[in-house]
């Protein structure tokens, strides 16, 4: 069976979901490092990014005025399977 983090890699918006509830942020879309939420100070009301923890990466998320939706946002990814294909997976890796 798939963890939440290896679903949400794969596109799964329920897993991503699931895992910004939490307070976890998926590894880096780009490197596949941990990654962080930074607090981008602007002259105003702080904003905030998910973003790489190997800073030469360069993998950063959109700035947005909550860390729950700067969570949100680093953890959605495009899907890459069907709903059809991620429950084959798992019946595979239930085997």
């Amino acid at each position: 069976m798939l963890t939440d983090i290896q679903r949400a890699m794969l596109g799964d918006h329920e897993a991503a979901a699931r895992l910004t509830e939490q307070g976890v942020l998926v590894p880096c879309w780009r490197c596949g490092c941990d990654a962080e939420v930074q607090v981008l100070h602007t002259g105003g009301k702080p904003v905030y990014a998910g973003s790489c923890k190997k800073h030469y990466c360069g993998a950063y998320g959109c700035a947005c005025q909550t860390k729950e939706k700067a969570i949100e946002y680093w953890n959605t990814r495009a899907p890459i399977l069907s709903a059809e294909e991620m429950e084959r997976l798992d019946e595979n890796r239930a085997d």
